[in-house]
């Protein structure tokens, strides 16, 4: 039984010019508890948008909500949203926004900031949740001052830091971070980095991380998933999508990413993403693909690289493709 379970989520918003469909039927699987996700690609891809659906933490505009995700077996699309944020949310999934750092108030202290949610809970008592509080910030870092501080006091660094410690404060088993570092300079990043390695190891958490920096994405990730234009376009291992790339838009995405040795420079994806309320019929990538044919007017489905299961197919999959070169010979 897989950890947790996608099986074809679609997430529509209703727009002036129509609707719009920012996740097609994605399906994956993360097979065991403690491991970690990376989603990549380019803006616009529809990873935020598939990751906000998996936490439920929908605009209201969205038009179109389906599928189904199991979560240790248990099907939790099915559930009321009441019974959703009292069973779910933050207590199983929580999230690290994108730019979360400038989400707080800035005219409440951090302690009393994180100690707010867990008072909620039944049996909860304010010395308990500000002694537990002070050992989250222990864990990310962070010295007990900081309970006792204002945001406006944080580096942007620190309030990173801070914004982790609350995704954790309710013990959730899967922690789902959208470019968490993308406001960050670099050596921060690394910071935060080798802090989300060490929470990953030392508490167990399952991790999705979202991020346009592949190389970024590899450093915490066990497996990756390369979106395009609201599809999954590859899904494996990092080692297998990373040094075995099967689909030609990884393949152009690992080709952008500047090398130290080789002498090779970065190459730029060519072209533009498709206009997300008119996509071409057929590959959606094909319009920008060097490597187009007669068949890429079809749609390909998810293909297994090297005779594996087909992935992306929820459970037991392994390494896919969505080419039509994928078990010809040219792509795998």
């Amino acid at each position: 039984m897989a950890f947790l379970e996608v099986r074809e989520l679609t997430l529509d918003y209703s727009t002036p010019r129509g609707p719009l469909r920012a996740v097609d039927s994605v399906s994956f699987s993360m097979e065991k508890s403690g491991t970690g996700l990376g989603l990549i690609g380019e803006t616009g891809s529809g990873k935020s948008s598939l990751v906000m659906a998996l936490a439920r933490i929908l605009s209201r505009n969205v038009s179109r909500y389906s599928g189904e995700v199991f979560l240790d077996g248990k099907e939790i699309m099915g559930l009321s949203n009441d019974a959703y944020r009292r069973s779910v949310r933050w207590k199983q999934i929580s999230v690290v926004f994108q730019g979360s750092m400038n989400g707080f108030n800035p005219v409440m202290k951090i302690g009393k900031q994180l100690t707010e949610r867990m008072l909620l809970e039944p049996g909860a008592d304010r010395n308990g949740a500000s002694e537990k509080v002070l050992g989250l910030l222990k864990d990310v870092g962070l010295s007990p001052e900081v309970f006792d501080r204002y945001p406006h006091e944080l580096s942007g660094g620190m309030k990173q830091r801070v914004a982790i410690a609350m995704a954790l404060c309710l013990d959730p088993r899967l922690m789902i971070l959208d470019e968490p570092t993308s406001a960050l300079d670099v050596s921060v990043q690394a910071q935060i980095m080798n802090l989300l390695k060490k929470l990953k190891w030392e508490l167990g958490i399952s991790m999705i991380f979202v991020t346009h920096d592949i190389a970024l994405a590899s450093e915490i990730s066990d497996d990756l998933g390369v979106m395009y234009a609201g599809q999954l376009r590859e899904f494996g291992s990092a080692e297998d999508v990373m040094l075995r790339s099967a689909d030609p838009y990884t393949r152009d995405l690992l080709a952008s990413i500047p090398r130290l040795h080789g002498g090779v420079g970065p190459k730029f994806v060519s072209g533009m993403a498709p206009d997300p309320i008119d996509r071409p019929a057929g590959c959606r990538f094909r319009e920008r693909c060097s490597l187009a044919f007669e068949r890429c007017v079809e749609d390909p489905p998810l293909r297994p690289v090297g005779g594996g299961a087909v992935g992306g197919a929820p459970a037991g999959s392994s390494h896919v493709a969505r080419c039509w070169l994928v078990g010809a010979g040219s792509a795998s």
